[in-house]
């Protein structure tokens, strides 16, 4: 926060890390008056048209990337087409069901890219079941999308916040700029 337009090395860098300046007292007062004012959480109740995720949601922890696509999809976020894929086979006959490109990621860790679980520009089934070989495990199968910005959101439930949403820069840029917090 600044009390007048901050050096334009510190907005360049907000720029290129995609994160807000408060410009002045004013805002950063405005941001804590909102949240110093805030009203306790009180769940939303369902109406008829929200979809039913009970079958997704398990209240013992973090949802694997499958069923968190399949739950964001029933609400109209579109996702590319996917399979899960527990032996080489099954990736390679993953490949053959969605066409390719593909990329082949681990099932399971946060952060695939730092841990080496992610392999792009698969071409053919083959590939598709030697990575599934190399990574170790069951695989995700996904339809390889164009290169473009990457998003990452996040939820979850805070017991004396509520539900909190994080939604952000994603993708390699979240882990190459290290702007990921861990608590345990």
């Amino acid at each position: 926060v600044h009390s007048a337009a901050p050096p334009r090395r510190f907005q360049e860098l907000s720029r290129e890390l995609d994160v807000a300046l408060l410009r002045g007292p004013r805002d950063a007062m405005r941001a804590l008056a909102g949240v110093a004012g805030r009203r306790a959480y009180a769940p939303a109740a369902a109406t008829p048209d929200t979809p039913d995720v009970s079958d997704l949601v398990d209240a013992a922890g973090a949802l694997p990337e499958h069923e968190s696509a399949l739950l964001l999809e029933r609400f109209g976020v579109p996702f590319a087409a996917r399979i899960r894929a527990a032996t080489p086979e099954q990736a390679a006959a993953a490949v053959d069901e969605l066409g390719e490109p593909v990329v082949v990621k681990l099932d399971g860790p946060a952060h695939k890219g730092r841990e080496g679980g992610v392999v792009l520009g698969i071409e053919s089934a083959d590939e598709a079941a030697e990575a599934t070989r190399r990574l170790g495990g069951p695989v995700l199968v996904a339809r390889q999308a164009k290169a473009g910005a990457e998003v990452l959101v996040g939820v979850t439930r805070d017991p004396d916040f509520g539900p909190i949403l994080a939604v952000g820069r994603g993708g390699a840029g979240v882990e190459e700029l290290n702007l990921v917090a861990y608590s345990s």
